[in-house]
Order: C-alpha cells, then structure tokens, then sequence
C-alpha cells in the first residue's frame, strides 16, 4: 500500500502541474486578448509568455521585470534609429545589422546575456526589414513589441498568484564560453542563416513574412555546438512541426467559430504543450520553439484578410523553406570535431 502510495506522488507533481497550468493560462490569456484588443501582430504576447514562464523559473520581481521591459525598450529604440538613420543607403543598413548579427551571436558565445540578444536580434533582423517598406509601420511594430512585454509581463505575474507553487530549484547549468575557434564558427553559423533570410526580406519587402524570420531568429538562438547537430536539427523539425500543429487547431476552431471555442482550443493546446515544457529536460527549447511556431502560424491566420487555410499553406511553406536553408548552413558549417566537446549541463 505504501508502495502504491509513493508511486502515486511520484506521478502527480504538484509543482509540475502548477507550471503546466500557469503556462497554459498565460499563453491562452495573451492569445485571446490581443485578439479581442486587434493588437497586431497577436502572436508576439503569447510567444513572450511562453518564454518568460519557460525561461524564469519563480515569479519575475519587479527588477527583472523593469530590466527586461527595458531591455525591449532600448533594442527596439537601437533598431528603430538605426533604420530611420540609414534609411536612404539600404545596402549599408543591411550591412551594419549584419554585423550588429554577428557581434550579438558572438557575445552569446562568449557566454553573455541570450535575453538581451533574443531581442535585439529580433529588432535588428525584422525592424530595418519594415522600414524599408514602411517608416511609420517599423515605429508601429516597435511599440508593438514593448506593448507585448508589458502585457506578458502582467499575465505572468497574474497566472503566479492562481498557481503559486514553483519547481524545486535543479543545479544551474554553468554557463561556458565555448573556446575561441568555435565562437568564431558559431557566430559565422547564426549569421550565415539569419542574414540571408533578411537580405531576401529586404529585396523583396516580404514584410507579410516576418513571423518566419522572428521564429528562424529564435532557432539560431537555441543552437548549441555542445548539444550536438541532432539537437539543432530537431529545432528545425520542431519549428515545422508547431505550422502543423497550427493547422489542427485551425481544424477544430472550423467547426465552432466563437471566442469560446478558441480560448478551449488554444487552453488544451497550452496544457500539451506546458506539460512537456516543465520537464525541463533538453526537449523543452524545442517543444517551446513547437509552441512558438503554432501560435504564430495560427495568430497569422487568424488575422489574414484572405482564406485561412491559404494563410496556413504559405506559413507552413515558408516555415519549410527557412528551415531546410538552415539545416544545409549548419550541415556546411558544423564543427566535425563536435564530438569530442564536453558537454554542458541543461
């Protein structure tokens, strides 16, 4: 009986569930608030919480709450005087966020801040790209980003306070530089995959596009030498994977188009998708990214003018393309001798 009562508390993880129902709250709240509010584009809310309750394992405090919504602030205002600045000399403007591209990746391998890179690399790659088509939609969509994190920031505070209990704390993972020939590749990498991408935007003002270069962007922040390719490749898959998902769920809103059916439809989805998150084990970045593609493909769709189910089919397409592009720069660029590194803990 003893046995069987141990087993059971072992299987029902209080602090697991607590995390697995704060993130499901929290996307589904942001989801459909944006909606109801038209705060365009209405993924990027949802996406930050999932982020923030995936990444930050207790209730952020007030510091880091002000330190992160400054940090949104600042890159957003870097990218946005960067754009209007060079904005008659467009080939320089590609030029110098390449290289600000670069220099970020670099840091990352260096072992600084991925949360002040996160962000300014989604402002430098996605900014310049909707100024050129746009100055007054680039200021939009940089307020749009610090409106986001503002609105994340109270629904994660609010999804604590329902469901309080954290995970016990596991033993931070080092952070290790990695060694100097290999920061070097790994900065060539991320930039071989993300300035392509944004060269094409540029040329052909693909600005409708721009969920996928945000979501590329969070793959080539995940990439890890010393986690290996096949770990790399599956953030790929996990990317595609989140488009169809997206396609499920558009599905199943079919059948009953209501604000109700939605908050449902995307609450399930929160709770599948937060379970696995808060196993913490290295699948967790790719089921995270998984999320973040599903709630960007389905955001896109339900936003769009035209046929839903047309939406999905370029999303998905398009999704398919930047992710087969970064499978072919990381099988051309991946160090061979990966497999004698140490790994670091996650």
């Amino acid at each position: 009986m003893n046995n069987e009562s141990s087993a059971h508390s072992a299987a029902f993880d209080p602090a697991r569930s607590h995390a697995t129902l704060r993130f499901a709250f929290g996307i589904t709240v942001a989801l459909v608030a944006c909606e109801l509010l038209q705060w365009a584009p209405t993924f990027l809310a949802p996406a930050l919480v999932g982020v923030v309750l995936a990444n930050v394992p207790i209730r952020p405090p007030l510091k880091i709450a002000v330190g992160l919504l400054a940090i949104v602030s600042i890159s957003a205002l870097i990218a946005l005087v960067l754009s209007s600045a060079l904005l008659p000399l467009p080939l320089i403007l590609f030029g110098v966020a390449a290289l600000v591209v670069f220099r970020t990746l670099y840091a990352i391998a260096e072992g600084k801040s991925r949360v002040v890179a996160l962000f300014l690399l989604i402002c430098v790659t996605t900014i310049p790209v909707i100024a050129l088509e746009s100055p007054a939609a680039a200021g939009s969509f940089a307020y749009a980003l610090v409106r986001a994190t503002l609105l994340a920031i109270v629904i994660v505070w609010i999804s604590y306070l329902f469901w309080p209990r954290v995970q016990p704390p596991r033993s931070a993972a080092k952070v290790v530089p990695l060694p100097a020939d290999w920061r070097l590749r790994s900065a060539l990498l991320g930039m071989a995959i993300l300035t392509p991408l944004m060269l094409m935007y540029m040329l052909f003002g693909l600005t409708n596009a721009l969920p996928v270069l945000i979501a590329t962007t969070m793959i080539v922040m995940n990439l890890d030498f010393q986690g290996g390719r096949m770990q790399a490749m599956a953030l790929v898959a996990g990317n595609v994977a989140g488009g169809i998902m997206a396609l499920i769920v558009y599905v199943l809103l079919a059948t009953e188009s209501s604000l109700i059916s939605l908050t449902l439809v995307i609450a399930l989805m929160g709770l599948a998708y937060g379970w696995r998150i808060s196993a913490g084990d290295r699948m967790a970045p790719v089921v995270l990214v998984a999320c973040n593609a599903t709630l960007i493909v389905l955001s896109s769709s339900l936003m769009s003018d035209q046929g839903t189910f047309a939406v999905w089919v370029a999303r998905l397409s398009q999704f398919v393309f930047a992710g087969a592009f970064a499978i072919g720069m990381m099988t051309l660029m991946w160090p061979r001798n990966i497999a004698g590194a140490t790994q670091v803990p996650t």
